[in-house]
């Protein structure tokens, strides 16, 4: 299948971001595995929106979040690639909210400190949501990850 043409997007970000936080979750998380494919600094996914497409992304040293996006079939919406890729990887989530609850929680901020950058990270679709859910409840821990 040839790539008809291509797109290139600059994603903002709340701050405090760091890419690499999601790249390293991703790497890690065997569910993520089939369709997202993290590496360094880097992640590719895809999607539709609503044409398919594949999207190459990595950060910037400005702070943002480039995608390269190469369109399947026929070019699609770029305004639709960048809301599907900032629903799954949450650029524009506040965690200011969190930060602020724990700082006046000496034990709840030494485990914000932990996750001072990292974005939420969630799945592409309610069905793979779904999946996960019923493969943690029958699935002892250990062999989950």
């Amino acid at each position: 299948m040839a790539v008809a043409k291509w797109t290139s997007l600059a994603l903002p970000v709340a701050a405090p971001y760091d890419f690499r936080r999601s790249v390293e979750y991703l790497d890690r998380f065997a569910p993520a595995s089939d369709g997202t494919a993290g590496h360094r600094e880097a992640v590719v996914t895809g999607g539709f929106a609503p044409e398919p497409f594949v999207a190459h992304l990595h950060a910037d040293e400005c702070g943002l979040v480039r995608a390269r996006v190469e369109w399947v079939e026929e070019p699609g919406d770029g305004n639709a690639v960048a809301e599907r890729l900032d629903s799954f990887l949450s650029f524009s989530d506040d965690p200011s909210p969190l930060y602020d609850a724990a700082a006046s929680d000496p034990a709840f901020a030494r485990a914000v400190a932990d996750l001072r950058g990292y974005h939420h990270v969630r799945f592409p679709t309610p069905f793979e949501a779904a999946c996960w859910a019923a493969i943690s409840r029958r699935t002892p821990t250990a062999l989950r990850w």
